[in-house]
Formats: structure tokens, sequence, C-alpha cells
């Protein structure tokens, strides 16, 4: 939160702190997450979305979150994890707006072997 203050006081660009607030918004501290997403929403009209380093950063971001979801597959205690390791892998599939049964909707295409793997990731 102390690091948030600081570089919000600062005059950088948009592009260079749009990462961090993003990441800060999502954090698990309210406090952070709320820090966060108000200076997210102060930069977010002066920040160049079209900036090719700006994206390149974002994506880094999204390839984190995909490696945490690599990760969290090949884990007994994350399948143990339930509803949380559920929601981090279908968030990560499918966007954390889709709901179950729009999910399970979607699983009716695949072969059944598909599902019995798919169920197999959630336990």
């Amino acid at each position: 939160l102390g690091i948030l203050n600081v570089i919000g006081t600062m005059d950088l660009p948009g592009e260079s702190v749009y990462p961090f607030y993003i990441a800060a918004s999502v954090d698990s501290q309210e406090p952070v997450a709320k820090r966060g997403e108000e200076l997210l929403k102060k930069k977010a009209s002066e920040t160049n979305l079209d900036d090719p380093k700006l994206i390149n950063r974002l994506f880094v971001l999204f390839n984190l979150q995909v490696k945490l979801m690599s990760g969290f597959c090949r884990s007994i205690a994350a399948a143990n994890s339930f509803p949380a390791t559920f929601q981090c892998i279908s968030g990560c599939m499918h966007g954390m707006s889709v709901n179950i049964y729009d999910i399970l909707l979607e699983l009716r295409l695949f072969s059944v072997t598909t599902v019995c793997m798919y169920v197999c990731l959630v336990r």
C-alpha cells in the first residue's frame, strides 16, 4: 500500500504505472485493491492503450496467470482446494464472468474423455 501511495504521488506517465495499478487492483488485501482501483481509474483517461510497450507488459501479466494455471493443474493440493482452483482454472479458460452452466454447455461439445479429464483436474 505504501509503494502504491508513493507511485501515486509521482508524476509518472500512465503507460509506465498502468500494469502496477492493474495488479494492485486485484490484490487479496482490500486496502491495496481499493487504492489500486482508485489509481487505475485516475490514470485510465490519460493512458495510451495503443502503446506497444504497455501492451507487452499487459501480456506479461496475462502470461503470469497462464503459468499459475499450469502449476495448479499439476498440484494435488491445488486440486483439493475446491472451489478456488476450479474458479481459477475456469476463469483462465473462459473468463471470470462466465458461469458454471455456460461452461457445462460448452463441455457437451467435447468427447467423454475430455470431460472426464476436465473433472479430474478440478478434484
